[in-house]
């Protein structure tokens, strides 16, 4: 594990990657997150000792912010024509998702699986491996 980062080094790092502090931000030792600005645009808050170690500024840019990924399922459910279960939520990429597809089933996929193009009802997905034998 890398020693912990001073506040000098830490900005500098900051600096380095063109971000900048967001208003009101403070470094409150290496183990706090420091609210910050990205180069993109987008408020982020490492903690400094994870940024010394390598791990990056910006989930967004990352691409590892779960909000994009929620909205990423989204637009993959749609694009299906299937629509969220009254009730139903996205939580992460590997906890199934209540559906229901065009065809109106119930169905509850995983959203890693829709990412990897797979669709979402098994139903369906049966049917139609039947129709092509």
């Amino acid at each position: 594990m890398a020693s912990s980062p001073t506040a000098a080094e830490f900005w500098t790092r900051v600096a380095a990657l063109g971000a900048r502090p967001a208003p009101n931000s403070t470094w409150a030792g290496p183990l706090a997150p420091v609210q910050l600005i990205c180069r993109a645009g987008h408020r982020c808050a490492p903690r400094p000792i994870d940024l010394k170690e390598g791990q990056g500024l910006c989930p967004v840019c990352a691409r590892r912010s779960p909000r994009s990924a929620e909205a990423k399922f989204l637009a993959r459910v749609a694009a299906f024509d299937a629509q969220l279960a009254p009730g139903a939520r996205y939580v992460n990429a590997h906890t199934p998702v209540q559906l229901i597809c065009q065809q109106g089933h119930q169905c509850a996929p995983r959203p890693v699986s829709l990412k990897q193009g797979q669709r979402p009802c098994l139903a369906c997905n049966r049917s139609d491996s039947r129709k092509a034998v």
